[in-house]
């Protein structure tokens, strides 16, 4: 998926989940500092990104450089959906060639989204 469809997506949630204008939203200054969400509120976008798109988020991802802005927000999920793609792609590669064990159905039901995502479906 694009990074400016991601980052209208994002900015769309953000605006209907924390009762914000969308146009009231800097995209390169802090949420949190802008008063649009809590500690609380970074929990739901990060939720909402692993459901949207497919990836994983843990606690050390929640820091200013993932989450610091929606053009923050928007790289890191960028890069996660890149990475898991690569990854992914690897293992598949891996599994056909009889080298290791056929890649999770998890794995590859996120790489699926991950690509229909990209392609902006």
């Amino acid at each position: 998926m694009e990074k400016n469809l991601i980052q209208e997506k994002l900015v769309d949630f953000v605006s209907a989940n924390f009762s914000i204008d969308r146009d009231d939203i800097e995209l390169n200054v802090s949420l949190v500092d802008q008063g649009i969400i809590d500690s609380m509120g970074l929990i739901e976008v990060s939720s909402y990104l692993e459901r949207e798109h497919g990836i994983s988020v843990v606690e050390t991802d929640l820091n200013s450089r993932n989450f610091g802005s929606v053009e923050a927000i928007v790289d890191f999920v960028t890069a996660k959906c890149m990475k898991f793609e690569a990854e992914s792609s690897e293992q598949i590669q891996i599994s056909e060639t009889g080298e290791s064990d056929v890649a999770s159905r998890a794995s590859l039901q996120r790489l699926a989204i991950a690509k229909q995502h990209r392609a902006g479906k």
